[in-house]
């Protein structure tokens, strides 16, 4: 996708936006549910009420406003890293912003309506969810390792990060990951939700 055109007058500025908001509308058609999930991959039948129980609380943590932390080693590190990733922008629809939104940008521009990022900004910018993959905060990271306890590197962020609302997803092939398991006890101690996937 390239450069917006510069459209120099708000009736052409609210057009784009409106063929954006069309354009959103059509680029997904298949409903992501979790009967989609399990057609397609019948092994997770078995897992079906937790599947369900944790759909419910990524929902509801977005909707009383907190956010996702995600924590995991090795290959549950670059997971972390991949679902922030996707939940920061759009994922398999655009997100486009709100017409609200796009006229905020356009008050607070230097130039108005007139400047020639607005268009960049209101067409490319896409609503995105908070979340935060703890293992790429690789200065915290390192400082703790160096200054406490490497086992401490997730746990340590969770109590500078997490608030009452937020829910923490811990990434565990294993299930037994020391420090996943400490930043769990820490998510519980400050009022997270905490989610665990692993491979037990």
């Amino acid at each position: 996708a390239g450069a917006l055109p510069l459209y120099p007058a708000k009736n052409l500025f609210e057009k784009r936006f409106l063929e954006l908001q069309k354009l959103s509308k059509r680029s997904f058609t298949m409903p992501l549910t979790i009967e989609n999930l399990l057609q397609n991959h019948p092994a997770l039948l078995v897992c079906r009420d937790s599947i369900e129980a944790a759909r419910e609380l990524l929902i509801d943590t977005y909707r009383e406003g907190g956010k996702r932390l995600l924590c995991g080693n090795r290959g549950s590190c670059a997971d972390c890293d991949h679902i922030a990733g996707e939940l920061l922008k759009g994922f398999l629809s655009h997100r486009p912003l709100s017409e609200e939104d796009c006229m905020a940008l356009a008050d607070t521009l230097p130039d108005g309506e007139a400047d020639p990022d607005l268009y960049l900004l209101a067409g490319q910018l896409q609503g995105g969810l908070p979340a935060i993959s703890l293992p790429s905060q690789t200065a915290a990271v390192t400082a703790v390792c160096n200054d406490t306890d490497p086992a401490l590197i997730f746990a340590q962020l969770v109590w500078a990060l997490g608030q009452t609302g937020d829910t923490l997803i811990c990434l565990s092939t294993s299930g037994n990951s020391r420090n996943v398991v400490l930043a769990a006890k820490a998510a519980r101690a400050k009022g997270l939700m905490v989610l665990a996937l692993t491979g037990e």
